[in-house]
């Protein structure tokens, strides 16, 4: 009975911490001028509006990126890259 215990603590204990730290998720996608695109999602008590703008631009780079639609409350940015020549143009994201 101890064994089944501590089995069945371990495994509460695995699933709070996934609940508790589920990582930024991104998806590929086109946006209405035909280029690419990602989506990213923050969710999770650890995670912030921050992580969302961390991960969008550890997708882009030195290259930066243009924000398409956010929703800071949800957690939820849509945005693209900018091209190499637009970076070098322009400062911002």
């Amino acid at each position: 009975m101890k064994t089944v215990r501590s089995w069945a603590a371990a495994v509460i204990c695995a699933l709070t911490s996934i609940t508790l730290i589920s990582c930024a998720g991104q998806r590929t996608t086109y946006l209405a001028d035909g280029s690419k695109g990602y989506a990213v999602h923050c969710r999770g008590l650890l995670n912030t509006w921050d992580s969302c703008l961390v991960k969008a631009g550890r997708i882009c780079g030195t290259r930066g990126y243009n924000t398409i639609t956010e929703d800071q409350y949800d957690r939820t940015l849509l945005f693209g890259c900018k091209s190499s020549a637009a970076a070098a143009a322009s400062p911002g994201h």
